[in-house]
C-alpha cells in the first residue's frame, strides 16, 4: 500500500511519463516479452491453464494498460 505523500514509482508511471517522453519503451517491451516468455515455457493443456491462472494479473496489465494505447503513442 502506498503511503500518502509518497512518490509512485510503478509501471504505468514508468510508460506514461518516462518513457512516453522519450518516446522509447524499453521497459514495457521487456515486461511484455517477459509476460510471453513465462506463459510460452507451459505445454498446452492443465499446465498452461496453471500458468494463465498465475501470470493473469501481468496480462490483464498488458490488455488494459499497453495494447489499447498502441496506436496513440508517440516513437522514435
Amino acid at each position: 500500500c502506498a503511503r500518502a505523500g509518497a512518490p509512485r514509482f510503478d509501471m504505468l508511471v514508468q510508460m506514461a511519463e518516462v518513457e512516453a517522453r522519450q518516446e522509447e519503451y524499453a521497459e514495457t517491451a521487456a515486461f511484455v516479452e517477459l509476460v510471453n516468455a513465462l506463459l510460452s515455457g507451459f505445454d498446452r493443456g492443465p499446465t498452461l491453464q496453471a500458468a494463465a491462472a498465475a501470470t493473469g494479473h501481468y496480462t490483464a496489465f498488458v490488455l488494459e494498460h499497453v495494447l489499447p494505447h498502441l496506436w496513440q503513442r508517440g516513437y522514435k
